[in-house]
């Protein structure tokens, strides 16, 4: 079974979780992966902040993978995996977003340092370009 947690970025500089389940409902495996992606999503944050860059949108979720079918108390994570995801406007914040997401997963997210102890971690990001429409 596969656990999955996404937050983006809300228009008040916070993240959300996008399932709209508060975090009192949800279960401990599954909170365990919302603070990894909020670790993972403020450090990208940060980092991109200090490019003076300000993306359109900012989104990172994170999945693992249950050693069971269903989430009972003996499940255990036999993976992780996050995906970042940026809209920038110029191809220079593009290029800030992807380096924010690559420092981020391999050297500032104490998270993903932990999680890695526990099973593998692999990452996937996408960033693409923000066009105005013409009128």
């Amino acid at each position: 079974m596969i656990e999955k947690v996404t937050l983006r970025l809300a228009d008040d500089g916070t993240f959300e979780p996008t399932s709209g389940i508060p975090c009192q409902q949800t279960n401990p495996k599954a909170l365990l992966l919302y603070a990894a992606a909020k670790c993972a999503a403020l450090t990208a944050q940060h980092i991109i902040a200090r490019s003076r860059v300000t993306p359109r949108s900012l989104q990172v979720s994170v999945s693992g993978e249950l050693s069971t079918d269903t989430v009972r108390s003996e499940s255990l994570f036999t993976s992780f995996h996050f995906f970042y995801e940026a809209a920038c406007d110029t191809d220079a914040d593009q290029a800030a977003a992807i380096r924010a997401f690559r420092l981020t997963h391999e050297k500032h997210c104490s998270m993903v340092t932990m999680l890695g102890r526990i099973a593998p971690v692999t990452y996937e990001m996408t960033v693409y370009g923000y066009d105005e429409p013409k009128c």
